[in-house]
């Protein structure tokens, strides 16, 4: 008996995914879920042939085999046996699935189709004229109508003066109206944007914020983990749990000297900020802790204190140690704060040490310290996550203007729209950042090693060029410059990895 006919109840596309097109191909989208009652993969991204979002659209509502293959091979005209050797492969897959319609390779995530009775997400409708093309082409890695994700910096209040801050605080500013971040999340809706997340600035610091947060509710989008540094009293923390928000505490350190120095703070800041996360677990809120280390508070002493503080408590999740970087806003000079390679041994001693029997999740990772002048294979061989600027993500500023990467704030030479004036459609197809995107060997100047290379046109096509690090490393005056992971990189100007 094969597959199918083992299946009695009717089966569904599995709506914890989504289907967006996107003019020449369709993607299949997800985002983080704790709900689902079957395996699924959280934050999914692929492309595929808009044939398969199609036959999809028969399967948004909970629909019989026999009948899905009948209506199947009259829509693609196509025998019957044939639309079950499509389909059935994809119902309840246990893994990742790679299929070929024509010359064209689609990916689908685990448990894509589903029975009924698995089914935990609210049913979305589909037909097949969503999903119309006339030409295919999934190779190329920028989208093309609109970004996938939506990254607003709120504003760039802080309560604290970071030495480490990465945000511009000096550029002058007008925020956002509510009337008209609203506007911009009802357009982030109609073109299918999957993820808004909020930064900042200290997003509770926005007079608005609450109001912002009902925006975001109304049409379906989850703000992701907001970090704060504000220590937060009870009704603060009681308006937090009402949004059900994903919290991250920053916790420096438990000594108010290395506070002081750190943040920028005034003494007293440790016994207050202890107190917020005291308050999240009287009333059971769950949020991680996030340790930044600097030359400033780089003790095992130190993490010992935080450890000892925060070891055994309920609704900790995950306690994230990681190590300062260069910012093109800190306050002072960054190599006065720049962890030694010494002082990284150590501490890669100690977390290893209590984190086998650690109650919490405990995340450190120092081998991103060594990712530069690595890769030989240009930017789809960059180590570390893939950037996502310009490629399927966009950032927009406090005032409405819109960035390709929230670290670099104003720089003009990466403004790329004014949501004030234009839609995120305009925006993410005006003539900057197209330009920025396709980049020619004309924009770059003889000197630079990557006018001659060999791997230009594929390096360049990937998108994966961390245009931030470039900066910090060489200055915007040589934007043209490798990336810092490029193994053909120039030394460096300003100083990167740890001393």
């Amino acid at each position: 008996m094969n597959k199918t006919k083992k299946i009695q109840e009717k089966i569904v596309f599995n709506h914890y995914y989504h289907l967006r097109h996107d003019q020449k191909r369709t993607y299949i989208l997800s985002k983080e879920n704790e709900n689902a009652k079957v395996l699924v993969e959280n934050m999914w991204i692929s492309k595929v042939h808009p044939i398969y979002a199609m036959i999809f659209s028969f399967l948004s509502e909970p629909i019989s085999t026999n009948k899905l293959y009948d209506e199947l091979s009259y829509f693609l005209d196509i025998k019957k046996q044939k639309v079950e050797e499509m389909i059935e492969p994809l119902i309840n897959n246990a893994k990742t699935i790679i299929n070929k319609y024509g010359s064209t390779i689609s990916i689908f995530p685990k448990n894509i189709i589903i029975k009924e009775s698995e089914l935990n997400s609210k049913i979305l409708h589909y037909t097949p004229e969503q999903f119309a093309f006339s030409e295919i082409d999934l190779k190329q890695e920028r989208i093309y109508l609109a970004p996938l994700n939506l990254l607003f910096v709120v504003n760039t209040n802080c309560f604290t003066n970071c030495a480490y801050c990465y945000a511009d605080r000096k550029y002058k500013h007008n925020l956002l109206s509510v009337e008209k971040i609203k506007e911009i999340v009802r357009n982030a809706k109609i073109a299918g944007i999957n993820n808004i997340t909020i930064s900042g600035g200290e997003f509770f610091l926005h007079k608005n914020w609450e109001e912002i947060m009902n925006i975001l509710i109304e049409y379906d989008y989850n703000p992701g983990l907001i970090s704060t540094k504000i220590p937060l009293g009870e009704e603060q923390i009681l308006k937090i749990k009402t949004y059900n928000l994903a919290i991250q505490i920053s916790l420096d350190s438990l000594f108010d000297s290395n506070l002081q120095e750190v943040l920028g703070v005034k003494s007293g800041y440790a016994e207050k900020i202890s107190h917020s996360i005291k308050l999240l677990e009287k009333h059971n809120i769950t949020y991680q802790i996030a340790t930044v280390i600097t030359k400033l508070n780089n003790s095992i002493e130190n993490l010992e204190k935080i450890y000892d503080f925060i070891k055994d408590l309920k609704n900790m999740r995950r306690w994230e140690v990681r190590i300062v970087f260069r910012s093109l806003y800190s306050r002072g000079d960054f190599d006065a704060i720049n962890v030694n390679r010494y002082t990284i041994t150590e501490i890669d001693k100690y977390i290893n040490t209590i984190k086998p029997n650690a109650k919490i999740n405990i995340s450190w990772d120092s081998s991103g310290t060594d990712r530069y002048f690595t890769s030989t294979m240009g930017s789809k061989g960059f180590p570390g996550g893939r950037c996502s600027a310009n490629y399927c993500n966009m950032v927009i500023l406090p005032d409405g203007k819109v960035t390709i990467c929230e670290q670099l704030y104003w720089e003009p030479y990466f403004i790329i729209g004014d949501l004030t004036t234009q839609t995120i459609e305009e925006v993410w197809n005006s003539p900057m950042a197209l330009k920025l995107a396709n980049l020619n060997k004309d924009a770059f100047r003889d000197e630079t090693i990557c006018k001659s290379c060999k791997l230009f046109d594929d390096c360049i096509s990937y998108n994966n060029r961390c245009v931030l690090d470039i900066v910090k490393a060489y200055g915007i005056k040589n934007i043209d410059y490798p990336d810092p992971r490029c193994a053909k990189a120039p030394k460096f100007i300003n100083e990167l990895q740890p001393i």
